[in-house]
C-alpha cells in the first residue's frame, strides 16, 4: 500500500496537467491562425 501512495505522491497535480493543456490550446489557436493566414494569402496569388 505505501509504494502506491508513493507512486501517486510522485505524479504531478492536476493544476500542472490543466496548465499544460491551457499551453496546448492556445498554440493549437495560433497554428490555425497561422494556417487561415497562409490560405488567405495563397488564394490571393491565384
Amino acid at each position: 500500500m505505501s509504494i502506491r501512495i508513493q507512486r501517486e505522491a510522485d505524479l504531478p497535480s492536476r493544476e500542472y496537467y490543466a496548465s499544460k493543456l491551457d499551453l496546448i490550446e492556445a498554440q493549437v489557436e495560433m497554428l490555425a491562425a497561422l494556417l487561415d493566414e497562409i490560405a488567405g494569402s495563397d488564394a490571393n496569388d491565384r
